[in-house]
């Protein structure tokens, strides 16, 4: 059993391959006068250059086709061949016709332009994002090396906070009387104190809480 090419019909035509002595003029004479098949409202050429060779396709379009008999032909078996001003020409159904646009030149490029400008927002919008990016993984790479120093050299807390918190927070520490220094960084007598009591040996009384913070230093 033979399945037929049926396809849905949409007043628009393609040609695979034109010549570039066919204006758009000829070819609407040509439809609606010599060869009558409707009422061309618009004709479409586009270059090409492939593997195949440069060549020139064409779209037409109509606002009303008469012809059924190229029409039936066209729906059932997809192509169909004229013969234009001496040129061999196929015509077949164009699937997705381009809508004609109701604006002008000057509002087609206005159009262009702001979309231009978005585009280049957006790129900006990426860059900005990228280079966050990159200054996340910077710190988050900083912060691996700490926490490998901190496994491999056992030390302790007071001494290894003068070389953490410059890695650890490189924009901060930069930045005297900044409120998160003030609230985390221990003061300097607190920081030789603490030092004191990890220094102590065990016998003295070891570490605690108690010690660390003397109540005549908080």
């Amino acid at each position: 059993m033979t399945q037929l090419n049926v396809q849905s019909w949409t007043n628009s035509l393609f040609v695979p391959r034109i010549d570039f002595s066919i204006t758009k003029m000829q070819v609407k004479q040509y439809f609606e006068q010599i060869y009558p098949i409707g009422t061309v409202s618009r004709v479409d050429f586009v270059s090409f250059n492939s593997e195949k060779g440069v060549g020139r396709r064409a779209f037409i379009h109509f606002s009303k086709f008469t012809n059924e008999l190229v029409k039936e032909t066209l729906l059932n078996e997809g192509k169909y061949d004229v013969c234009l001003d001496g040129h061999n020409i196929r015509l077949v159904i164009n699937e997705k016709p381009v809508p004609e646009t109701k604006l002008n030149l000057n509002q087609v490029a206005h159009n262009t332009e702001f979309i231009g400008d978005e585009v280049k927002n957006q790129q900006n919008k990426i860059d900005e994002l990228e280079n966050k990016v990159e200054t996340l993984e910077t710190e988050l790479a900083n912060l691996r090396d700490i926490v490998l120093k901190f496994q491999s050299y056992p030390m302790s807390m007071p001494q290894m906070m003068p070389q953490m918190m410059p890695q650890m927070m490189p924009s901060v520490q930069m930045q005297p009387g900044n409120p998160f220094m003030q609230m985390y960084l221990p003061r300097p007598v607190d920081m030789y104190h603490m030092q004191q009591q990890w220094t102590q040996p065990e016998s003295t009384g070891g570490i605690s809480e108690n010690n660390i913070y003397p109540e005549s230093l908080v």
